[in-house]
């Protein structure tokens, strides 16, 4: 049985679906999504939750489009600044599903939250400094990650650090907006949320690596 999808078991007459062997057709009618895959029929209400739930599990086309919410909780997550930015970098751009292309917005969105826990290696908290011009002479600013820290907060640290990852294109903007940092714990996307990063396999392995080490 898939995951908040029910079998429809009422005669097909009514809405009639050509089957074809390994392909997938909808057919939408009012807030009802009907399925036919591998010759069987699924039934779902048409609400958010389960559409992202449908999409992430049977990984088809249009169904992939839709953009699922993902939670990264860096008070259980070990990875450093960049590890983390890369995993963020690649699911906001949608590298991740089957349906990605260079051209097309397909990411999904990430909140994480306890951004004040970032991590970062080496003595980058001092010795980093992010630099921007004003194209006009004398304009070079600096700032040191310390300084940008107690101005803005860790949250625009990792902000920058996905940006740098992100193709320089029209797109990197549309994508940086579904990144949302949260300084705490709370926020403001729980009903949103279906994916919970601390679950998945890398991250489980990187809190092993971790606890090794100390």
């Amino acid at each position: 049985m898939v995951l908040g999808v029910r079998a429809e078991s009422q005669s097909l007459s009514a809405n009639p679906v050509a089957f074809r062997q390994g392909t997938s057709k909808f057919l939408r009618s009012n807030r009802s999504i009907y399925l036919a895959f591998d010759n069987s029929l699924f039934f779902s209400d048409f609400s958010q939750q389960n559409f992202n739930k449908m999409s992430n599990l049977l990984g088809k086309t249009r169904l992939a489009y839709t953009r699922v919410w993902h939670h990264v909780d860096l008070e259980k997550d070990s990875r450093t600044l960049g590890r983390l930015a890369s995993s963020i970098a690649i699911t906001l751009m949608g590298k991740h599903k089957p349906i990605y292309s260079p051209a097309s917005d397909c990411g999904d969105y990430v909140v994480v939250s306890n951004c004040n826990l970032l991590k970062t290696s080496g003595n980058k908290f001092k010795q980093k400094i992010y630099r921007k011009h004003t194209q006009t002479p004398g304009g070079l600013k600096e700032m040191t990650m310390e300084r940008l820290v107690n101005k803005k907060g860790y949250g625009e640290v990792l902000r920058k650090a996905v940006s740098g990852m992100l193709p320089k294109n029209r797109l990197r903007k549309i994508r940086l907006e579904r990144l949302r940092t949260f300084e705490g714990a709370e926020h403001d996307y729980k009903q949103n949320v279906i994916r919970f990063w601390a679950e998945t396999p890398e991250v489980i392995k990187a809190n092993k690596l971790s606890e090794a080490k100390e």
